[in-house]
């Protein structure tokens, strides 16, 4: 979770209802870091995957190939501007993964 996440769990008030588990402790006690669970990206990738595959059809599919598959799935008047931001993210992280 990123830093601003985390500073923004701090701001978060105590619900009055929470279950007994909780035991009256901050949202920080619940937050934990990936990174201290999982070797590496490649590695939470292949878990997510397996998972899925449990219960979904997965297919492997390049980034390139997302924007018309993200297009049919909305309604049209979001589609350009939300295909051209996830397929800008998704540049955007594949720059930085392979820098």
């Amino acid at each position: 979770m990123c830093l601003l996440n985390l500073c923004l769990f701090s701001r978060v008030q105590m619900p009055k209802k929470r279950p007994e588990y909780r035991a009256d402790r901050d949202h920080d006690a619940f937050l934990t870091r990936l990174k201290s669970h999982l070797p590496s990206v490649d590695d939470f990738e292949a878990r997510v995957v397996r998972q899925l595959t449990q219960k979904f059809d997965v297919v492997a599919t390049p980034a390139a190939a997302l924007p018309p598959i993200l297009a049919a799935l909305m309604e049209p008047h979001e589609r350009d501007a939300v295909v051209r931001t996830k397929v800008e993210s998704i540049e955007e992280y594949l720059r930085k993964e392979s820098s």
